[in-house]
């Protein structure tokens, strides 16, 4: 389970660090042969496109999936644009 919290943090680090991506949360839960990631992004205020979105999907969730491997990966993913405007994605 030690891995699973150092995977979280790195996977919310590497979220926080895709532009237009303010903050980010993922808690993580894991088995003995499967991940399964909640990851929850506050958009930079102002932003109303898809394309940090877009960018965390095909960055950081990939390189978690890859770096997993051969572990099933589940990613479930929300987002918000200020408060109490959560959005349910990929």
């Amino acid at each position: 389970m030690e891995n699973a919290v150092v995977s979280a943090a790195v996977i919310a680090a590497r979220a926080e660090a895709t532009p237009g991506i303010a903050a980010a949360r993922v808690p993580l839960l894991a088995g003995p042969r499967w991940f399964r990631a909640r990851v929850r992004v506050l958009l930079d205020p102002g932003n109303q496109s898809a394309h940090p979105l877009a960018r965390l999907s095909a960055g950081a969730l990939d390189e978690a999936r890859r770096s997993l491997a051969p572990l099933s990966v589940d990613l479930y993913g929300a987002w918000a644009s200020g408060p109490r405007r959560e959005r349910r994605a990929w």
